[in-house]
């Protein structure tokens, strides 16, 4: 069958497939800002963004962890199913160097993977973060950070779907398999403080986040046959976003357990996050952790 040059005409569906793609694709590049919603705000159990309860002059910590994803729609964006359900997970790490006892430079970066139950739906994202940390105060048994710094993220979400297309001079129709490939950069600006508190062996860390996400998106729609699937981008619109939560370390082990769950505007996210610490350096020498 020839190609025509002409968009198929099942075009409109495919197109509002090709959204729901980028779109799931920029939501899942916000996990590491979960709950980072227009005018939303949640309280979570979760990792504090300051993970280390001290930092001292020429003292570098590394750290790193996993973490377990669901996430169900009621209703997936395109319309096509009464819902779709998410299951995966991200592996994470992050450098903290301290130049004085009161500032401390963090980098992060993490690889994220999910699978959805239709569509052969697979979603990646790659984060990559610094941030800059400050300590204006610190007192025997609890310290007050306050933070700030960026992150960026590449997603890449691939599904596929049938559309049912007419054969020219005849009543019939053959299915054409479409492959939705959307590929997505995002940028998050965020700060916020965050306190320690040492409550032997325990370390409780409660913390505000406020951020602020964009960026853009690229999808590109292929077919098994011969039919046109013109590609499509846009802007991903700013979203704005306040987490206030805390999170209990044990101190003696440097392990932190933390959970989050929300259920909002159809949709129900939890996620479960281990962090530890994997080395400590004083002046370029490893010390115990």
């Amino acid at each position: 069958m020839k190609r025509t040059g002409k968009s198929a005409p099942g075009f409109p569906r495919a197109r509002r497939v090709g959204r729901t793609a980028a779109l799931l694709t920029a939501c899942l590049a916000l996990l590491p800002r979960l709950f980072a919603e227009d005018s939303a705000t949640a309280f979570v159990i979760a990792p504090p963004p300051v993970g280390y309860p001290e930092f001292a002059a020429g003292e570098t910590v590394e750290r790193a962890g996993v973490n377990g994803v669901y996430l169900t729609l009621d209703r997936d964006p395109a319309g096509l199913s009464e819902g779709l359900t998410l299951l995966g997970g991200s592996a994470f790490v992050n450098r903290q160097a301290s130049t004085a006892d009161y500032i401390a430079v963090e980098l992060d970066a993490a690889g994220t993977f999910l699978a959805g139950n239709r569509y052969g739906l697979m979603a990646f994202n790659v984060p990559l973060g610094v941030n800059l940390i400050l300590k204006p105060l610190s007192f025997s048994h609890a310290s007050l950070f306050a933070f700030g710094g960026f992150a960026g993220t590449m997603g890449l979400t691939v599904m596929s779907f049938d559309i049912d297309q007419p054969v020219p001079l005849t009543s019939q129709y053959v299915t054409d398999t479409v492959t939705v490939t959307s590929v997505t950069f995002t940028g998050t600006l965020s700060g916020g403080l965050q306190c320690n508190l040492r409550l032997s062996p325990f370390v409780l860390s409660p913390f505000a986040l406020w951020s602020v996400t964009g960026g853009r998106y690229m999808t590109d729609l292929t077919g098994s046959m011969s039919y046109d699937y013109p590609s499509d981008g846009g802007d991903i619109g700013l979203a704005h976003g306040s987490i206030y939560g805390f999170d209990i370390m044990h101190e003696p082990s440097h392990v932190s357990l933390s959970s989050m769950l929300k259920q909002d505007k159809g949709y129900t996210m939890v996620t479960v996050t281990l962090k530890f610490t994997t080395a400590r350096y004083k002046d370029g020498e490893r010390i115990d952790r």
